[in-house]
């Protein structure tokens, strides 16, 4: 007698956008974005297909509406991230730490929120979720910058872009693998790493500044590129 695990359970109570949601992670978990359907959500959750149909109109709009639960989940992070630090230079780099955490943790929303084609880009709830992690960014060095009494408005987006790019690029080589590959670490391994890289790069954003967390791991032990 075959086991009925994957047979569509009845929905019965509850919020049925949430749970549609979940359905969402489960099939891009296990099949990507690609294999991503109405009715394959509607089937998981034990509801009529129309009933995605009602909540999301279409593929689209459900990837939509994960990208907005994503920048939410990621605001969250960066703010829980953002209250165990007092000093403006270490919440600059918790804001980074909390990215780089929130991407390795939740790899299905991660890889969904950037990928505008997918995306309904006039959607005002994707509007208005996208511009929270980065306003936070953005606040984090002003904050930093007028601790040591810098001035630099125009050059603060430009700063703000390579620190969003610095984290993002080594988020997204973690998720690829190639970190855990490249220098022979595990995944784990390569989060702490990346820690203590956003600490290093903070200065970078602002000269003259130098932080430390002591709990740094040393970049030349245990995490050499591979021969």
């Amino acid at each position: 007698m075959s086991a009925p695990s994957d047979q569509p359970k009845p929905y019965h109570h509850g919020d049925l956008r949430l749970v549609l949601l979940r359905v969402i992670k489960e099939l891009i978990a296990e099949r990507g974005i690609e294999g991503l359907t109405l009715r394959e959500c509607a089937r998981r959750a034990g509801v009529s297909w129309s009933a995605p149909h009602h909540h999301f109109r279409d593929k689209t709009g459900m990837l939509t509406a994960f990208a907005v639960q994503g920048f939410f989940g990621l605001r969250e992070y960066m703010e829980r991230k953002l209250a165990s630090e007092s000093d403006p230079g270490l919440r600059a780099a918790a804001v980074g730490q909390a990215y780089l955490e929130f991407a390795l943790g939740n790899p299905e929303h991660f890889r969904v929120m950037f990928r505008t084609e997918l995306l309904n880009a006039s959607d005002p709830a994707l509007e208005a979720a996208n511009h929270g992690p980065f306003a936070i960014l953005v606040q984090a060095l002003r904050d930093c910058d007028a601790s040591v009494g810098v001035n630099d408005e125009g050059g603060l987006p430009h700063r703000c872009l390579l620190a969003w790019s610095a984290v993002h690029g080594y988020a997204t080589l973690c998720l690829e693998g190639a970190i855990q590959q490249g220098y022979g670490v595990s995944k784990d391994a390569a989060l702490v790493v990346g820690r203590d890289l956003v600490l290093r790069l903070v200065p970078s954003l602002l000269p003259g500044r130098a932080l430390t967390s002591g709990k740094e791991a040393p970049l030349n032990t245990g995490f050499q590129p591979n021969e």
